[in-house]
C-alpha cells in the first residue's frame, strides 16, 4: 500500500490523506481526473505521477513550475518511505509513505550472493592442496 499525505504548510502535519493498494500509476495535479487532486494555483493540471517500478516507486514531473524531492528539482526520482515531494518551488508538499513490501528491494540479490559464496567454500583439505593463485574469488566467478 502507498499512502500520500498532503502536509500542512507550517507544522508539516497531514491535512489530507489518500491510500492506494493496487494502483501502478498515481497521477497528481489540479485537475479532477487525477488520483490525487491538489487545488493550488502553482500546481499544474497534471503535475506529476508516481509510478510503481519492479523495485519501489518513482516520481515523474510534468508540472510547468517543477517538482522537488527533498528540496531538489527533479524530472524523475526514486521514492522511498517518507520522501517529501514539493509541487512547484513554493507549492504544497506531499509525503509518500510506503509499506515495507513497497519501499525496499527484495533480498533476492543478497540470497544469490550467499549461494555463490557457499559454492566457493572449500574444505580445509581442499584449501591446503590448492594453489593460492587458483582459489576462486568474487572477481573471477
Amino acid at each position: 500500500m502507498i499512502t500520500i499525505n498532503l502536509l500542512h504548510p507550517v507544522n508539516s502535519n497531514p491535512v489530507q490523506t489518500w491510500r492506494f493498494s493496487s494502483k501502478d500509476v498515481i497521477r497528481i495535479g489540479r485537475s479532477k481526473d487525477n488520483s490525487v487532486v491538489v487545488l493550488s494555483s502553482v500546481v499544474s493540471r497534471h503535475h506529476a505521477e508516481l509510478r510503481r517500478q519492479k523495485i519501489g516507486w518513482e516520481v515523474h514531473s510534468f508540472g510547468a513550475n517543477g517538482t522537488y524531492v527533498e528540496g531538489k528539482q527533479v524530472t524523475q526520482a526514486k521514492i522511498v518511505d517518507g520522501t517529501v515531494i514539493r509541487l512547484a518551488n513554493s507549492g504544497p508538499r506531499i509525503q509518500v509513505r510506503l509499506d515495507a513490501d513497497e519501499s525496499s528491494p527484495k533480498v533476492e540479490l543478497e540470497s544469490e550472493m550467499i549461494d555463490a559464496l557457499d559454492e566457493m567454500e572449500l574444505s580445509e583439505e581442499e584449501q591446503a592442496n590448492q594453489n593460492p593463485n587458483e582459489r576462486p574469488t568474487l572477481t573471477n566467478i
